[in-house]
């Protein structure tokens, strides 16, 4: 089965719980923000935006309804075809628990490792002209939760973000619409670098 493939960009609102009960995760989430396709047991098809995965399952921003118990195939991009059970349903989407054996629970780890490791260094993004801004904004941590904060300078491949909070380096975060990796801290923050829009993909 191949799923057609979509040229627009649904947006979806920030999720208010994004992330599972604690006792819930076995694996290590990864921050994606990336475009997904999913089908649901009757055959209907639905579209979302995968806000972070690991090798045991995901969280998916969607306006299609589903229900706890429902298996669902999901496409996703860079992560291919993937199958799980939905354990839980909110107004912004559901949270997915995968059903794949082992080996293809170690691909993608794998390929989860490969797109964690994927942007540039910092040193590198930082040649880029910055431009001052001073601007609210919000930001989604790694856990899901969403605070404010304030652009303090931006250019095409990264920001100085002014927050009181402080993300470990390495972590993913969402910026408006925008994924980031965290790559140094400041007085004022934290300095990200851009991984890519949330809901696409870069290539």
């Amino acid at each position: 089965m191949t799923l057609p493939a979509s040229s627009e960009t649904e947006t979806f609102p920030a999720p208010e719980m994004a992330s599972e009960p604690a006792e819930h995760r076995r694996h290590r989430r990864t921050l994606l923000g990336v475009k997904a396709r999913f089908m649901l047991p009757d055959g209907q098809e639905g579209e979302g935006r995968i806000v972070n995965v690991s090798a045991g399952g995901a969280r998916i921003e969607a306006r299609t309804v589903t229900a706890v118990g429902d298996t669902i195939v999901l496409y996703g991009e860079k992560l291919g075809r993937l199958t799980g059970e939905v354990v839980r349903t909110d107004r912004f989407g559901f949270a997915l628990r995968f059903t794949h054996k082992a080996p293809r629970a170690k691909r993608l780890a794998d390929t989860l490792t490969w797109l964690v490791n994927m942007p540039a260094s910092g040193a590198d993004k930082r040649r880029a002209r910055r431009y001052p801004q001073d601007k609210p904004a919000r930001m989604v941590l790694p856990c899901g939760r969403v605070i404010g904060c304030r652009i303090l300078d931006i250019s095409t491949t990264g920001a100085s973000v002014g927050t009181e909070e402080r993300p470990p380096k390495g972590s993913r975060v969402v910026i408006g619409r925008m994924v980031a990796e965290v790559v140094r801290h400041h007085e004022e923050g934290v300095g990200v670098i851009f991984a890519a829009k949330a809901g696409t993909s870069r290539s």
